[in-house]
């Protein structure tokens, strides 16, 4: 009965790491940081400050067309306002370092100062987490900070920190030993949301069921191009076949597994064009790459040919052009892609939700059709 009263497990501030858990607009946030007094102070004051953000999105009904995911922000402790968040590189894992630096003054100008880093930070890890195109973004978080004065709302005269070591002194945190304690194990608790602030449903403002069937026919055309010679090889194999086949059962559509073939035979003949490229400065190989990629890609199949087997359909170099081919259409809804490692899982899950993406289908100039 206690459980399904609680956001989250109680006496959870034991032990050496500390995490602060909760789920508004259907992202579960876990933040964590060291148990000792001053990494709580900045870790509480950075919570309160994002939950008030995100509180008024929420209650605004402010559509930021946000993943719907679990998030990971491990706070530390720094000695100057240059580390931002900063996230891990995986596509499964949405994970960011942040530090902040502790801060004892009344003096207005570092108090704002500070403030605005951490506002910074939270915009930098929304503005990630959203889905929308960095202008649309900026627009819509620029009018709700200066409407709702989300700069206001953190302590007028004293920060966070101040009052947190007014109540509490360091020396006091640390008699407590909560370090010294083993941490509770963890059960199988769903972090429970406010029914005001629950993620945005339904299909999207910004979905046009013309355009985005118009848009399939259009992929349907340009991957035929790009796979003129390769299709009619691959057909023949029953091993392509039974593969096609097994992406249909895992829920992908004709077109998407077109151009996650499209995708992986541009790169691949890309790739082995850039073996034979000498230069060594990063600027000039990814400029090369580019303009090899772009000369191909306006190239008819049967200019470029090369040979692949069906096997190598297989490998993990194709199952990531799979996994990715979600992002590489955000555009044709009028999205884009923020993180620096996109979750490919969560994206594909939100296109479905919101755009229709395991439904809509055109199947008249489907090459596939036959498979």
């Amino acid at each position: 009965m206690l459980s399904k009263r609680l956001s989250y497990m109680p006496l959870n501030d034991v032990g050496t790491m500390r995490e602060i858990n909760f789920n508004v607009l259907g992202i579960e946030w876990k933040i964590t940081f060291e148990n000792n007094a001053r990494s709580n102070a900045i870790a509480e004051e950075f919570c309160s400050l994002l939950q008030i953000t995100l509180c008024e999105i929420g209650l605004l009904n402010t559509d930021l067309h946000l993943l719907e995911l679990p998030v990971i922000v491990n706070i530390y402790s720094a000695e100057d306002y240059t580390k931002f968040a900063t996230q891990r590189p995986s596509h499964e894992n949405t994970v960011y370092d942040l530090g902040i630096p502790t801060l004892d003054t009344k003096e207005q100008s570092k108090i704002q100062f500070h403030y605005g880093f951490l506002g910074t930070n939270i915009k930098i890890l929304l503005n990630d987490l959203s889905l929308l195109p960095k202008d649309e973004f900026e627009k819509i978080f620029e009018d709700l900070y200066n409407k709702q004065k989300l700069g206001e709302k953190g302590l007028a005269t004293n920060t966070y920190q101040k009052v947190y070591f007014n109540l509490m002194e360091e020396e006091d945190f640390n008699k407590s030993m909560r370090a010294a304690f083993q941490p509770i194990p963890k059960k199988k608790h769903s972090l429970r949301s406010s029914d005001l602030l629950m993620l945005i449903e339904g299909v999207s403002d910004k979905y046009n069921h013309y355009r985005s069937i118009k848009n399939i026919k259009s992929r349907y055309n340009n991957t035929l191009k790009k796979l003129e010679v390769s299709l009619p090889f691959w057909g023949k194999r029953a091993e392509f076949r039974a593969l096609i086949h097994e992406l249909r059962q895992q829920g992908l559509l004709d077109w998407q597994i077109l151009i996650a073939l499209m995708n992986y035979v541009l790169n691949t003949k890309v790739n082995s064009y850039m073996r034979s490229v000498t230069a060594t400065d990063e600027d000039e190989i990814r400029a090369t790459f580019e303009a090899e990629f772009n000369r191909i890609f306006n190239l008819c199949e049967n200019e470029c040919y090369m040979e692949m087997p069906v096997e190598w359909l297989r490998t993990k170099d194709f199952q990531f052009n799979l996994d990715k081919m979600p992002i590489d259409t955000l555009r044709s809804f009028g999205l884009q892609n923020n993180m620096a490692y996109p979750n490919f899982t969560a994206t594909r899950s939100f296109l479905n939700k919101r755009f229709n993406f395991n439904v809509d289908d055109f199947d008249d100039n489907n090459p596939l059709k036959s498979v």
